[in-house]
């Protein structure tokens, strides 16, 4: 965790600005957010290994569009999805704030 952050029982809140980085092993990375606020939006921009995360990169999930991923509802959010699983470091940058993280997961 960078930035200022509300780590709670069940789910993490990150202040506008803060960040996350995490390593994996995996070839696609699933995560579970929501907008704390109904109708409202959250930006989040999206890195792979230092790089932007793009679909014409052939590594963004279906949620990422032009390295950004936004909220508007709760769901299971599809980060990255690469063509053979390896390891990597995912860098995900908290434009707004008001969104709750609950879990990730890995395919």
């Amino acid at each position: 965790y960078i930035g200022n952050w509300t780590i709670k029982d069940e789910w993490a809140e990150p202040s506008k600005g803060a960040s996350l980085q995490l390593w994996f092993e995996a070839k696609e990375v699933f995560l579970v957010m929501r907008p704390t606020t109904k109708n409202t939006s959250v930006r989040v921009i999206i890195r792979l290994d230092g790089q932007p995360v793009a679909a014409d990169l052939r590594n963004a999930g279906t949620d990422v569009t032009d390295d950004i991923l936004t909220i508007t509802e709760d769901k299971l959010y599809r980060l990255i999805n690469l063509l053979k699983p390896g390891q990597h470091h995912l860098y995900l940058e908290f434009l707004d704030g008001n969104v709750e993280l609950y879990a990730f997961t890995f395919g």
